[in-house]
């Protein structure tokens, strides 16, 4: 398994425990959210110029924001890798800039009706954040963590399920 394939795992078991609590966009969805990620990460890059004083301030951390940006692009590309992820789409750039071009991109192509095209400009988006980032899977978690913080405590459908049976089996032999 490589780095891609680890992230994408990572993002899509979050994606299958959060189900029903906290909705999946669809990839459409998927990628204008993560072009509004990018875009916020160049905000929070601009932020950090002492030349610029904003006109609100905001705690925004550039990595945060990418990380978010990933956790977009992998839901993008849906819970299966496409085919197209396993061929060599890695452009070294490596500037926060180039996230939102193909993000961008995506976005366009998938509008368009281009479907594969668009997988290929996210998985070069997303090899785009894991070159800025470094340790990805480490910020990637994280962005995880706070989300999983901010939704409370997450129950699975089939472990709520369980627990209204067995409830309803302790008052059934509490009324006998």
């Amino acid at each position: 398994m490589n780095n891609l394939e680890l992230l994408h795992a990572i993002v899509w078991d979050f994606r299958d425990e959060m189900e029903g609590v906290w909705p999946c966009p669809n990839k459409y969805d998927s990628i204008r959210f993560a072009v509004t990620e990018a875009a916020e990460a160049i905000d929070a890059d601009l932020r950090e110029d002492s030349r610029y004083a904003r006109n609100n301030a905001k705690d925004m951390s550039k990595e945060m924001e990418l990380g978010q940006c990933l956790l977009m692009v992998l839901t993008a590309l849906g819970d299966e890798l496409p085919e197209c992820a396993y061929e060599k789409t890695h452009v070294p750039v490596g500037i926060i800039d180039s996230v939102l071009i193909f993000c961008a991109e995506a976005l366009f192509l998938r509008a368009t009706g281009r479907l594969q095209s668009s997988d290929q400009a996210l998985l070069v988006a997303a090899y785009q954040i894991m070159d800025i980032l470094g340790d990805a899977e480490a910020v990637l978690v994280d962005v995880i963590d706070k989300l999983r913080e901010k939704h409370g405590h997450i129950f699975k459908r089939e472990d709520i399920d369980r627990l209204m049976a067995e409830m309803y089996q302790i008052m059934e032999e509490e009324i006998e």
